[in-house]
């Protein structure tokens, strides 16, 4: 620094400073950020662990259930209307519906009363 002129050894100096406060920052944030990986690193192991179980869980759960559908064919299943005697109607021929019988209309002729009342009917007989 005796070398440098005066006006340079200012700068110099400052910029020295500045040089060890952000070597100074830097260690701090390195040291935090090894306490932050080790961190992460225990979380990811709690997860992974998590997963495990759980992939474990599903696939037992699985095979369960894989195992309770196999054995519905097996299973010993009564019918609550087992009787298939003569006299079961449901081995009786199905017997057709009656028909219903037409309607009609009656196209008869009028009643004519025996009396000539003008050539009118009233439907009255005599």
């Amino acid at each position: 620094l005796e070398r440098v002129p005066f006006w340079a050894r200012k700068r110099r100096t400052t910029a020295e400073a500045a040089v060890r406060r952000s070597e100074g920052d830097l260690d701090r944030a390195l040291t935090h950020l090894g306490s932050q990986d080790g961190t992460v690193t225990q979380h990811a192991a709690v997860v992974d662990a998590d997963t495990r179980q759980r992939d474990s869980d599903e696939t037992q759960a699985r095979r369960r259930r894989r195992q309770e559908w196999a054995t519905w064919d097996s299973r010993d299943v009564k019918d609550p209307n087992a009787y298939t005697g003569p006299d079961d109607p449901r081995l009786q021929p199905a017997q057709q519906a009656r028909a219903q019988a037409p309607f009609t209309v009656d196209h008869d002729p009028p009643h004519r009363s025996r009396g000539h009342s003008y050539g009118r009917d009233h439907g009255i007989s005599r």
